[in-house]
């Protein structure tokens, strides 16, 4: 029988068998949340006859939140019904940087940019299949930004990947804002693993916490936490294996407010 925390400290539920963030994917902040990532097919670049950087502006369509960028119509219709999602996570769109850059441009982004910009001719934002995100004030995505977090969990399902040259550790150049269209993408929205997703982190008061659909539980000391971890072991090794072990405190990982904001947003848990 678990025994309950200090009436102060609701007594935590033990984690059912669902689907759990793991110290080291939270940490990283580059592994999927949730169920793994759909298959992320690398973009085929080269379409309808056109060259690269030389598409006709009528052959494709803007973006319809920052209709200043184009791409190829049906990676606007992935983007949008991706965007869609977005919005319902952070209640605004998602912030466009680039897209569709012509020869020109990718002249002038060499120019402006040298490596980490692609050869004039390359790009596969030349092939208007690439978009290049933001934060909420459009200065370049971080691989420690939310936004990034989301995309790496919901983006493939829409036919939007983030290349693995871009990934830290990737041939480079780092680019966490970089996306591209590989057309895997049929209509509709996939499916969302908000409510099968739990997550153990520490907040940065310091105050670790369990995060689960609909639930939020703060462990009142490290003290309070072992202990009940000690007694999900214990039924753990009685034959309840339903329940999920919890992880040793040393390996909770330290999240930043924005990160576990995120986190609530997306596993579906109280934001307070």
């Amino acid at each position: 029988m678990l025994t309950p925390p200090s009436p102060a400290h609701p007594a935590p539920k033990p984690l059912t068998r669902r689907n759990f963030l793991t110290a080291s994917a939270i940490a990283a902040l580059v592994a999927a949340v949730g169920s793994p990532l759909v298959s992320a097919v690398p973009a085929q670049a080269a379409w309808g006859g056109y060259q690269n950087g030389y598409i006709p502006l009528s052959a494709l369509s803007p973006i319809p939140w920052a209709s200043q960028y184009r791409l190829r119509t049906d990676a606007v219709d992935a983007l949008i019904a991706m965007n869609v999602a977005f919005r319902g996570s952070f209640g605004h769109d998602l912030p466009i940087n680039d897209g569709y850059r012509d020869f020109a441009g990718q002249v002038a982004a060499k120019a402006e940019y040298g490596d980490e910009a692609a050869e004039p001719g390359t790009s596969n934002h030349g092939w208007a299949v690439a978009i290049d995100v933001g934060d909420r004030n459009h200065y370049r995505l971080g691989f420690s930004h939310p936004f990034y977090f989301w995309l790496k969990s919901n983006a493939a399902g829409y036919g939007w990947i983030h290349p693995g040259w871009a990934e830290p550790g990737g041939v480079g150049p780092d680019e966490a804002w970089h996306w591209e269209f590989n057309g895997n993408y049929s209509g509709g929205s996939p499916a969302q693993s908000e409510a099968t997703v739990e997550a153990i982190v520490k907040a940065p008061n310091g105050t670790i916490v369990h995060l689960a659909y609909g639930t939020k539980t703060n462990f009142g000391s490290a003290e309070q936490y072992n202990n009940f971890r000690m007694q999900v072991n214990t039924l753990r090794s009685l034959g309840a294996t339903d329940l999920m072990p919890l992880p040793e405190l040393s390996t909770v990982p330290g999240v930043t407010w924005d990160t576990f904001t995120f986190l609530t947003q997306y596993i579906g848990a109280p934001a307070s």
